[in-house]
């Protein structure tokens, strides 16, 4: 090894600046990892915002927070914001938090506007009932009530096809918020997957013999 890198590896100014790049990277990389898995949702994208919106106004390095700080509000012009803000106000687990630390310049009346539009965008007809479902659930009125909400803990969409026969319009919204997927990562596995059967010299194999051979795998190696 050369012997000026050998001088920088051995000077205490280097892994002082590393452990430092340490310390700036972890929350990244906790916050990809939550984000690359296959439950991630638009809510998730919501909260690494606001983490990493907090974590760059309270650093040391104002210079660098606000640097930091315009690169993420650059980001955060780029995605779609009211469905981001949707995703959390109807998700049982944050929505106390949503009403109570909310800014008065978000509201229920603004977020319905949104909600109105997405639904007719989806389904491509007007909502018949969805602000009477919506105001439901801003009351916590039955099944919306905490007591309900606690035994679903952190399965969103079992809660939403749970009370669609009392919000049959809200539920539908909603399962279509929470099947919104942010990554490719389940793509992008099966892809590797079907790599282990369809090689460069077995080549042929149709559609269905693939799949069968996948479930196979699947079946037989991960359950």
């Amino acid at each position: 090894m050369p012997l000026d890198i050998c001088r920088i590896i051995d000077s205490e100014i280097w892994w002082k600046e590393i452990r430092q790049l340490e310390k700036l990277l972890l929350p990244f990389c906790g916050a990809l990892n939550k984000l690359q898995a296959e439950n991630a949702r638009l809510h998730d994208v919501l909260h690494s915002f606001g983490y990493f919106y907090k974590i760059w106004q309270e650093y040391a390095d104002q210079d660098l927070g606000k640097k930091m700080i315009l690169r993420l509000e650059k980001r955060w012009y780029i995605w779609e914001q009211p469905l981001l803000l949707i995703s959390l106000l109807l998700h049982p687990e944050f929505r106390d938090n949503f009403l109570i630390q909310s800014n008065q310049s978000i509201s229920f009346a603004q977020l319905s506007e949104w909600m109105i539009y997405y639904f007719c965008a989806w389904f491509g007809r007007m909502p018949t009932t969805l602000l009477g479902e919506l105001q439901n659930y801003r009351k916590q009125n039955f099944p919306f009530n905490n007591i309900s909400l606690k035994q679903f803990q952190h399965g969103i969409l079992g809660f939403w096809d749970f009370v669609s026969a009392y919000t049959p319009d809200l539920s539908a919204f909603c399962t279509k918020v929470y099947a919104i997927c942010i990554n490719t990562a389940s793509v992008e596995r099966l892809f590797s997957a079907m790599g282990n059967f369809h090689t460069n010299k077995r080549n042929r194999l149709g559609v269905c013999i693939l799949n069968t051979l996948n479930y196979l795998f699947i079946f037989y190696f991960l359950i």
